[in-house]
Order: C-alpha cells, then structure tokens, then sequence
C-alpha cells in the first residue's frame, strides 16, 4: 500500500481505516527505529516540538488513534465515495487523516 498525505482508498470504510492504521503503524516504527539507529547516542529532541505520532514515550495505539484523529484542518477522519480510482470500484471508501 502507498499513503500520500494519509489518504488510502479501499472497499469499505472499515477495509480503508484498518489498512491506513496498519501503514501508519508500520510507518511509525520504522521512523522510530531509524533515528534510534542513526542519531548519535547523545542527540535529545526537546520533547515541547514532539506530537504523539512521532513522540517514542507514546504507545503505537494512541500515536496511531492521533493521527487518524488530525488533519490538516484541526480535522477529523473523512469517508466519501471515490470517483477518481477507476480500480478501486464504485463502491470504494476514501479514508483520510492528518
């Protein structure tokens, strides 16, 4: 599956959220796991500039829940049907966060 800006298209809305969570999850650990790979030992992120998505105190869950909770306009979670993936089929949901 490909995110761009959190929007992932399936057969249902519950198909849509359940793969975005799961990529969003994935996504998250492997960011995590890079800086802590990468960074020198001594490197410290003031934690005031962290949110709960990239924040590694923040259980996988809850960073998750954060990020199909947000958007871009204080947002919230949106579901419509998709007209622009002709592969994705009439029936598809767009599910949308942050």
């Amino acid at each position: 599956m490909a995110v761009w800006r959190h929007v992932y298209v399936g057969e249902s809305q519950a198909q849509a959220e359940d793969d975005l969570a799961a990529t969003l999850d994935h996504t998250r650990r492997h960011m995590l796991g890079a800086r802590t790979a990468h960074n020198p030992a001594d490197y410290r992120v003031d934690p005031a500039v962290l949110n709960p998505f990239n924040d590694p105190r923040v259980s996988d869950d809850e960073a998750v829940r954060y990020s199909l909770g947000t958007g871009r306009s204080a947002a919230r979670r949106r579901a419509s049907p998709s007209k622009s993936r002709s592969s994705a089929g009439p029936a598809s949901t767009t599910c949308c966060a942050g």
